[in-house]
């Protein structure tokens, strides 16, 4: 092959040719402003700070290493490219540090790394804790088989295989690589190393996790209320929608095609299924619904019956929908020839839609004169309990507390003020036939009356009520309270009304019982605390080179459709 190249003639003049045609295609391949500008971060470097660039082969090595085997849906929905991106950044960071202190890495430190199969991957400091065990990394390291299964003895063909396979480095790469990581390593070490915990810190965390405390509870919800504690009469409406023209007034412009001389007033109880209902669950809510069915033919009122059984908007007004047409949507055309068939004021059997089982009772047919007046007033009767009801829960909440907390027992004041507001809006029972014990008003035997429950032992970084949102802190508010009995001097907000809470009773964590945790408490605390210092020291050295710090976006956005370096 030289002697060829040293012929001349034609030979020089083929050479010539080729070197005339690679400088073409270079200029061609290189020149300013093609395609996304030349060779430019996006092209070679993953990462650059202050002029130093991180290859892009470094991303893939890492995103190879970390994320393997993690669904494709799951790596974008977590945003998990671009905390490997994140990753390389603080390692750069690290890095340099590292040369600000004059550390370094030596052949007897990172070999024994490499023959052990610890291959490491910067994960952001910040979440490193949580995000590495759930993509199988300890403590930012993976560690890879890199052993004969017949000798458990290192192999190195086994090894060459196994890296090319995970990161697609040749060993001279992933040796370079991995040193660098190990040298990042070491940086973090050193801030862990300043770290200290107290034991007082300690078993304050020991004290905070291990003391419980039981409550008991009163869940006041909206909806219990607006059934049975908001006037919703047709006189108490009329004033309520006088008052609140304009609310009125917009939706009824949605509403008005509906109600048509001649539609059908309909009431309804529905018990609903899922679309993936078994058949035992479908027995169930039929069984619920025969039940109420029952009660109504044996002279319970239709609207009573609505606001038991029912659910939705429509059971807090006794089940009144308006008119019915195909607007109800799914289950229409059944429902319709059901309502049909019903002289007013008679009951349907039980109808069977898509969507579950319905009962209903026909009023009327519409009046062409009453259309504006009757559809108004219901469009009023289905905003005005929402706003009623929010400060009629309220209020009856704040009355338990005050009662309560003047020395009447929860359940009593729960009790008494929930059936005051019944009969308030009720009226009183009538009395019993001689010789018949009084039955109570059937709102105040419903599942979701205002009553004492009382909560298993918890700690203040539980939350035990499912109806409480996290915000409102209510485990710390319950362990707030000093004794027994104490209760919390106002309502707690809940996603559907408002809490009473009250301290039964409190057991803090004892000195003896952390004695024989200590070592685990000190070991755990001191992590996360050294956790902490990490994510705050690379806070500090991202601040410093602000301004100087180039990130390719493109690789966490897309990586799929990026040229990849086969290295």
């Amino acid at each position: 092959m030289l002697r060829f190249f040293r012929s001349g003639g034609v030979a020089q003049a083929l050479v010539a040719a080729i070197a005339v045609a690679i400088i073409v295609i270079f200029a061609l391949e290189f020149r300013p402003g093609r395609g996304a500008g030349g060779p430019s971060l996006s092209r070679t470097c993953a990462v650059r700070i202050e002029g130093r660039c991180v290859d892009r082969k470094d991303y893939f090595a890492a995103e190879g290493l970390a994320l393997r085997g993690v669904a494709p849906a799951v790596i974008k929905r977590e945003g998990l490219r671009a905390k490997i991106l994140e990753g390389l950044v603080e390692r750069e960071l690290l890095l340099m540090e590292a040369e600000r202190l004059g550390l370094g890495v030596g052949e007897e430190q990172i070999e024994p790394e490499l023959m052990a199969g610890r291959a490491r991957v910067t994960l952001p400091a910040a979440e490193a804790a949580k995000l590495g065990p759930s993509l199988g990394l300890i403590d930012g390291v993976r560690l890879l088989q890199v052993k004969s299964p017949q000798t458990k003895a290192f192999d190195y063909e086994i090894y060459q295989r196994v890296i090319k396979s995970w990161s697609n480095r040749s060993p001279k790469e992933f040796s370079l690589w991995q040193r660098r990581e190990l040298l990042a390593e070491r940086v973090r070490d050193l801030v862990r190393a300043r770290v200290r915990v107290a034991d007082a810190e300690v078993f304050q965390a020991f004290e905070r996790e291990k003391s419980k405390v039981v409550v008991r509870s009163v869940h006041v919800a909206k909806e219990w209320v607006a059934k049975w504690g908001v006037d919703l009469s047709d006189a108490a409406v009329d004033r309520w929608a006088a008052e609140n023209v304009a609310q009125v007034d917009e939706a009824w412009k949605t509403e008005e095609p509906k109600f048509k001389a001649g539609c059908l007033l309909v009431r309804e109880i529905a018990v609903p299924f899922a679309k993936d209902a078994t058949s035992d669950e479908k027995v169930g809510a039929r069984d619920r619904l025969e039940q109420a069915k029952e009660r109504i033919d044996d002279g319970r009122p239709f609207a009573l019956e609505a606001r038991l059984t029912g659910t939705g908007d429509a059971a807090v007004v006794g089940g009144s929908i308006g008119c019915l047409d195909e607007s109800y949507g799914e289950g229409a055309k059944e429902l319709l020839a059901a309502a049909q068939s019903l002289a007013p004021g008679k009951v349907s059997a039980i109808v069977e839609t898509p969507s579950g089982f319905h009962l209903l009772q026909l009023e009327a047919k519409l009046a062409e004169k009453d259309a504006r007046t009757y559809g108004r007033r219901h469009v009023a009767r289905r905003l005005a309990w929402k706003f009623l009801a929010d400060e009629a829960t309220r209020k009856l909440a704040a009355a338990i507390v005050e009662r309560a907390k003047s020395g009447a027992k929860l359940e009593e004041a729960a009790t008494a003020l929930a059936t005051e507001l019944v009969e308030q809006t009720w009226g009183k029972p009538t009395a019993p036939a001689p010789g018949k014990t009084p039955e109570p008003h059937p709102a105040l035997a419903a599942d979701d009356r205002p009553k004492v429950s009382i909560s298993a032992p918890f700690s203040i970084r539980s939350n035990p009520l499912r109806e409480v949102p996290a915000s409102a802190t209510f485990a710390a508010k319950a362990f707030a309270l000093a004794a027994p009995d104490a209760v919390h001097p106002e309502p707690i907000p809940a996603r559907d009304g408002w809490v009473v809470l009250q301290l039964k009773e409190k057991e803090p964590a004892t000195r003896a019982a952390f004695e024989n945790e200590k070592h685990l408490w000190t070991r755990t605390l001191l992590a996360m605390k050294q956790d902490e210092a990490v994510a705050r020291y690379l806070a500090q050295l991202r601040a410093a080179v602000k301004g100087k710090l180039e990130v390719d976006q493109k690789l966490a956005e897309d990586p799929a459709g990026a040229e990849r370096d086969e290295g």
